[in-house]
């Protein structure tokens, strides 16, 4: 249904507040199993790589959304995936009645929380809360905070269980249409409308 990156993923626990905007990847989960957990994205790239692999945004054209993923570790093995898509190619506040297409996606234990505003209309009983605060262009920064209200997908429709999330992001704007070279990235499409 919606973009699915494939990354490793390894960090350090961090005390940026999540859903400050003040900068700094890490986000905070609650329900389902979750019970305030935070997890920290770590912001250096790593040896051998020209870019960091858990904190990236770019631009498709296509599109015209920009993606933004966010990968973080807690406690060496509970591996989380947030990866955030929105309509924009610029600052601004998109919640509630806006109609900027904006869609937040968890995964995460071998599950799947998805939320927001789709081409279609809002997932039923969900949310997502953008402010990005930050657009710069490619090798610069794209930053901001979110928070939303998320159902779990199971196959192709949603099941009772929900989480919150709130948190921030701080990723280098990467070339866009980005393909990391083996053209898994740039195939995936972030809308279901969308090939």
């Amino acid at each position: 249904m919606l973009l699915f990156f494939s990354a490793v993923s390894a960090c350090k626990k961090d005390d940026n507040p999540a859903g400050s905007g003040t900068g700094g990847n890490s986000f905070t989960i609650n329900g389902s199993g979750w019970n305030n957990v935070t997890y920290t994205v770590p912001s250096a790239t790593p040896p051998g790589f020209p870019f960091n692999p858990f904190a990236l945004g770019y631009f498709i054209t296509e599109d015209s959304a920009t993606a933004v993923l966010n990968v973080g570790v807690v406690n060496g093995s509970d591996s989380t995936k947030v990866q955030i898509a929105f309509q924009s190619k610029q600052t601004g506040t998109f919640q509630g009645n806006s109609t900027v297409v904006r869609v937040i996606q968890v995964s995460s234990r071998g599950r799947n929380f998805v939320g927001g505003r789709v081409p279609e209309g809002v997932v039923p009983n969900t949310t997502a809360d953008l402010n990005v605060t930050r657009y710069e262009a490619v090798g610069g920064r794209i930053q901001g905070s979110y928070t939303g209200t998320l159902r779990e997908l199971v196959g192709l429709s949603f099941g009772n269980e929900t989480i919150t999330i709130t948190g921030n992001f701080d990723v280098q704007r990467l070339p866009d249409d980005f393909d990391d070279g083996d053209g898994d990235i740039l195939q995936r499409r972030l809308f279901t409308h969308e090939k």
